[in-house]
């Protein structure tokens, strides 16, 4: 099959993605691999060119996000940069129909990739790295609510939050489907005159972190993970290696992709907390780079680091709960202290501690350097954290998440779920 592989959004979100759109070609698909100019030095590592897709660069759309979270009260939320989002200008959008065309399915980790691929005439398969679809055995990821309130409330927080999304983007969706010659969809957001229309989903993690749920239909597959850089492992820096053989195994700090508005406080909090458990460091600036500051004694900062090599030399990691580095810390067996931010971040600090592998999360709007220093010891002292983090690594090591795709599009296709998504009349 022709594929569009459409990955949007930070680098850890975009890494694995890359990684499936490598297993699709080699597959022996026909795969072209469109994202920001951000990510595309990651694209051709893997050996895929990538298209350069329209839209706001991702480190500007994070910094907004965090701007508008840490240090804001519950009351803000509503008013969440994730659900206000600027739309796209007419150029771009006349560039994601454009992008899709030739394509037979166009895979995105963007919902509404959907309209241009209806447009084009190609079926559609939306990825992602977190469960997104209703179910009755948990509350949505961004709900806040931290467990199951039983099946009605449960699907009932899915569905206040998609309308959270849906409402603000409606008028523009539709004014856009109606220039492409499509029927508007509902107010609630469905298509319309299609109640029995099923979306494809490929998630890319494991059921042994989050189970599947029992009412998800055979359209929506977890795979398992996706994960980057196997088929060109890097090795790490040589200062970093030296560092690290100079003593006893360090914590590691790493934000990822979080772009923090207020880097100087994130820095002094972590490197008391640090300090205070009486352990050494490694900090990977990301694109919080002033966390990471000048170098000193057990303080070892750099710009980056492969974290495939990086974590099973270290005792534990400080992160921010994003999908990918949430991802890595359980591939390595390590222990874990979160401190979430916005989006899907408290989502994976609450699984990492319900897993065992970590203590309670501490939130980014309410650290201190005494409750960051409090988490850091429960995760690095005794072995509880030690061995159920070792645990969940030996699980995942069974699991072929690229493979399991692959499987799921041709199961997909020879049932017909792949075929173009059917045209307004």
């Amino acid at each position: 099959m022709r594929l569009l592989v459409w990955a949007d959004g930070t680098r850890g979100d975009v890494l694995p993605v890359i990684t499936l759109a490598a297993g699709l070609r080699r597959a022996g698909h026909d795969v072209r691999f469109a994202t920001h100019p951000t990510h595309g030095r990651d694209a051709a590592a893997a050996g895929l060119e990538a298209v350069p897709i329209p839209g706001n660069d991702p480190r500007a759309v994070s910094g907004a996000v965090q701007a508008g979270t840490v240090g804001r009260g519950r009351r803000r939320f509503l008013r969440h940069p994730v659900f206000h989002r600027i739309p796209p200008s007419p150029d771009q959008l006349a560039g994601m129909v454009a992008m899709c065309r030739g394509a037979d399915v166009v895979l995105s980790t963007i919902a509404f990739g959907v309209h241009p691929a209806e447009a084009v005439g190609a079926g559609f398969v939306r990825v992602a790295l977190y469960p997104t679809e209703p179910t009755a055995d948990r509350p949505h990821h961004l709900s806040r609510l931290g467990r199951s309130w039983g099946g009605p409330v449960n699907r009932l927080t899915h569905f206040l939050i998609g309308q959270l999304f849906w409402q603000p983007e409606r008028d523009w969706i539709n004014g856009w489907r109606r220039e492409l010659g499509l029927r508007p969809w509902t107010r609630l957001g469905r298509p319309a005159g299609r109640p029995a229309f099923r979306v494809p989903h490929l998630f890319g993690y494991s059921p042994a972190v989050v189970p599947r749920p029992h009412d998800w239909g055979d359209h929506l597959e977890v795979t398992g993970y996706w994960w980057p850089g196997d088929a060109r492992p890097e090795p790490l820096p040589s200062g970093l290696a030296a560092f690290l053989e100079g003593g006893p195994p360090p914590v590691v700090i790493g934000f990822g992709s979080l772009v923090d508005p207020r880097p100087d406080e994130l820095r002094t909090a972590v490197r008391t907390a640090v300090a205070s458990a009486g352990l050494r460091a490694v900090v990977l600036a990301g694109w919080s780079g002033g966390i990471a500051a000048e170098a000193g004694p057990g303080w070892y900062p750099v710009d980056w680091a492969p974290l495939a090599p990086l974590l099973p030399r270290c005792a534990a990691m400080i992160h921010h709960g994003g999908a990918g580095t949430t991802a890595e810390v359980l591939r390595a067996g390590l222990p874990s202290v979160a401190v979430p931010s916005s989006g899907e971040q408290g989502f994976w600090a609450a699984r990492l501690h319900a897993l065992g592998t970590a203590p309670r999360p501490v939130a980014r709007r309410g650290l201190t350097p005494y409750r960051l220093a409090d988490a850091l010891r429960a995760a690095v002292a005794g072995d509880a954290c030690r061995d159920a983090a070792r645990a969940v690594a030996g699980r995942l090591a069974s699991e072929d998440g690229v493979a399991a795709a692959v499987a799921a599009l041709d199961r997909w296709s020879r049932a017909g779920l792949l075929s173009p998504v059917p045209s307004s009349p």
